[in-house]
């Protein structure tokens, strides 16, 4: 397992929660409701990468970012996972996700 911090770097939300009043003691609410989309499923993420699974499956939780925020946590997982056995698979409805995934799948549509 990582350190928490190190999974909230991972995630592009470390710098988020230092901004919280009470950093990483901060309590959210319930259903985290003082937080964004985009921090929710950042601490998903992170919570996630927490737990270093061998296989991780991010089906569009990617989706309320925007394409900066995107791009560093997807350069963060390829780089954390470049040396290790585990894989991760990002389901996505946008397409520049793809951009740093090493195959990608389509699905054709059939009018």
């Amino acid at each position: 397992m990582y350190c928490y911090k190190t999974a909230a770097k991972l995630a592009f939300i470390d710098h988020d929660i230092m901004d919280f009043t009470d950093g990483y003691k901060t309590v959210v609410g319930e259903r985290g409701v003082s937080l964004s989309g985009g921090q929710k499923h950042r601490i998903s993420i992170a919570r996630a990468l927490y737990m270093k699974p061998e296989l991780l499956i991010l089906d569009d939780s990617l989706s309320a970012m925007d394409a900066r925020t995107e791009e560093v946590i997807l350069q963060a997982l390829k780089e954390e996972r470049k040396d290790s056995d585990s894989d991760y698979y990002v389901a996505s409805f946008k397409c520049h996700s793809a951009n740093s995934c090493h195959y990608c799948c389509r699905p054709r549509h059939n009018h």
